[in-house]
């Protein structure tokens, strides 16, 4: 993953888990490495995010991630993140990727993204998946990534003791 997409998980997942005040959005100075250790396990640098300055309100933060949940209804691009047990929400991407023999962008060659955030209403995971070059004739990030979200959210969400009432159902 490119810094700038480091970036952005850290500034979502700092947001969307409540480690900033009401869901606010803001942006931090995030560091490639968390801390570095010498081989006798002494911490020489210890980085701690730094924020900079907020981005989104608060308010705006909160309308966004639920106008996001519509992505996941049947409707969406991304009913098959949509879970039975939590109200989740995401965006979905899907990039040509450049063929290096033509400098074109590839018609065959894809990245397909997925970046969710569950529960809607209590957000405590952000789960960001991304597949190179998916294979098939599906390689849209709601075809191929979200159902990839929608298993890999369920479990850590029971693995954190989350638990919620029904969501409304899955999609068809």
């Amino acid at each position: 993953m490119d810094i700038p997409a480091r970036r952005q998980l850290a500034n979502v997942t700092r947001s969307a888990t409540g480690e900033l005040p009401a869901q606010s959005i803001q942006w931090w100075v995030v560091q490639l490495a968390a801390e570095v250790v010498d081989p006798d396990g002494l911490t020489l640098i210890d980085n701690q995010p730094t924020e900079v300055r907020r981005v989104v309100s608060a308010n705006n933060a909160k309308r966004v991630i639920a106008m996001l949940e519509s992505v996941v209804e049947k409707e969406g691009t991304a009913p098959r993140a949509r879970m039975d047990e939590y109200r989740v929400s995401g965006k979905t991407g899907t990039a040509q990727k450049l063929d290096p023999r033509t400098g074109t962008y590839s018609e065959h060659k894809y990245q397909a993204w997925f970046i969710g955030v569950a529960p809607v209403d209590d957000p405590r995971l952000v789960v960001v998946v991304m597949l190179d070059e998916p294979k098939g004739i599906a390689h849209t990030g709601g075809a191929v990534a979200a159902p990839v979200f929608a298993k890999v959210a369920a479990a850590q969400l029971a693995r954190l003791g989350i638990f919620t009432g029904p969501a409304g159902g899955g999609p068809d």
